[in-house]
């Protein structure tokens, strides 16, 4: 069988196929896997911990993996040999970025693709080869439009004291925000991307909040400004993708703001995996 992965560092989505017709047989999700953030032993306790991928580690034979921190070979070869040690009848092993994903599941057709999910990336694709303009540092210094830069944005409004007196003590009655609990977990703990970025489903629960709604328009300002204005010529001339559960939840405002930008606004896709699983022809 064949295993599909999309792997943020969140969660991972995965679709096992036919090998022959190419037919969906289980779909299976599990924490997420980031080898850039993540040990060895991490990586494999994720997979041994997936009753899923348990019950099916046996007639796995290939994998395809899309994910975040997948792009440099150091860290792609970290989670091949996770793959290699973990699924013993594996012969084949392709692991990309979560950048080249988000590209085969958008389009076929030359455009730019960004990803918003925990964290945020930008590419534009002329029909045949993938172009970054920008080195991605991940969340404590790039990933403008994240989820993670976007609960950074509401912690700082509220330990600033700029939120609405309501809208702070709604937070603070429903999520953790000791200030020895946050800085514990974003100086200390593994994930601190993660971590800030459990704080962005505020907002987006109480995004009818002005408040929350422009925090959100100015985490989507920031990263048009930082990331699509890379393509800003290629822009003229093909549309703009997304994927990731941000820029899902936040479709109605990248509307608005490709509106004032002059830019085409093609496909937002919240999860790639369905359609990383229907064009599996294109990067076998």
């Amino acid at each position: 069988m064949i295993l599909i992965a999309d792997g943020g560092s969140t969660s991972c989505d995965w679709v096992c196929l036919n090998p022959d017709t190419h037919e969906v047989i289980q779909k299976i999700k599990t924490k997420g896997l980031n080898p850039a953030y993540s040990s060895v032993k991490e990586l494999m306790q994720v997979l041994t911990i997936a009753t899923d991928l348990l019950q099916i580690k046996n007639e796995i034979k290939a994998i395809y993996f899309f994910g975040a921190g997948s792009n440099s070979d150091v860290f792609a070869n970290k989670l091949k040999s996770v793959f290699d040690s973990y699924f013993p009848q594996l012969s084949l092993v392709k692991i990309q970025g979560d950048i080249q994903g988000a590209v085969y599941a958008c389009t076929h057709k030359p455009g730019v693709v960004g990803i918003l999910g925990t964290g945020s990336n930008i590419c534009y694709y002329n029909g045949t080869e993938i172009q970054t303009n920008i080195e991605s540092l991940g969340y404590s210094i790039m990933d403008d439009g994240a989820g993670s830069a976007l609960g950074r944005l509401l912690l700082r409004a509220y330990f600033y004291k700029q939120l609405p007196a309501e809208l702070s003590e709604a937070l603070s009655s429903t999520y953790n925000v000791d200030p020895d609990y946050v800085k514990e977990n974003i100086y200390s703990k593994p994930f601190p991307g993660r971590f800030m970025a459990s704080y962005a489903k505020f907002v987006f629960d109480n995004i009818d909040e002005p408040f929350l709604e422009e925090l959100l328009n100015q985490n989507l300002i920031n990263y048009f400004e930082t990331h699509v204005r890379q393509f800003e010529n290629e822009m003229k001339n093909v549309p703009l993708h997304f994927v990731g559960s941000v820029a899902y939840l936040s479709k109605g405002q990248i509307e608005k703001l490709c509106n004032e930008y002059g830019y085409e606004l093609g496909n937002v896709i919240q999860a790639p995996i369905d359609d990383l699983a229907k064009n599996i022809n294109y990067y076998i």
